[in-house]
């Protein structure tokens, strides 16, 4: 009876320390590899701007490098930019980056300042790709205004989040509209640690 009460108590523990691993063994070949791909760390790398040049600092002089403008922008937070990328625990296929990025909060409040803030989206790599949610996510703050966001897996390993949204641009007086974009290298994860390149 002692037995089979130890057998009990061991077969109800399996379960619980398996199932973490459960669903990396039932994953194909293919979506590891995108997954083995985005999980990591990233820096910020670039921070562009498609549209008409634009001064966000007010210097008197345009162009579309918004990252070199930034830091005499008017600004309120820390121009704290990365990416964590990391799989939900559980759910086989389905993972999360959250985002810490810089943007105009012009587009709604007219009060023209630029900001850190946080936003989050869900993918999953089904069929070995790497699909983002793009549909479902939380940008942090709703007065900012996107329009159109995308988030891609490039082939060499950054992520690129694009979105249209105004900016205000000192050399017309007036919030000029366009695409901005935020590319992230990764610097860990795994088979990537501290990769410079």
């Amino acid at each position: 009876m002692r037995k089979i009460l130890i057998l009990l108590i061991v077969i109800s523990f399996l379960p619980v320390s398996c199932r973490e691993e459960s669903w990396k063994q039932d994953m194909s070949d293919a979506s590891r590899a995108v997954l083995d791909r985005v999980v990591g760390i990233y820096v910020i790398e670039n921070m562009g701007w498609d549209g008409p040049e634009v001064d966000i600092d007010n210097d008197g002089v345009a162009g579309r490098d918004l990252m070199a403008q930034l830091p005499s922008a008017p600004f309120t937070g820390t121009m704290e930019m990365e990416a964590k990328a990391d799989m939900q625990t559980g759910s086989g296929y389905a993972g999360l980056v959250r985002f810490r990025i810089c943007a105009d909060r012009t587009s709604a409040w007219s009060s023209y300042y630029w900001s850190d803030f946080g936003l989050n989206i869900y993918f999953d790599v089904l069929g070995g790709e790497f699909n983002p949610d793009m549909n479902n996510f939380y940008w942090g703050h709703d007065e900012v205004v996107f329009e159109n966001p995308s988030l891609i897996l490039t082939d060499d390993d950054r992520l690129v989040l694009a979105a249209d949204t105004g900016v205000y641009d000192y050399m017309t007086g007036s919030v000029v509209y366009g695409r901005i974009s935020w590319k992230f290298r990764c610097v860990s994860g795994k088979g990537k640690s501290d990769k410079n390149v």
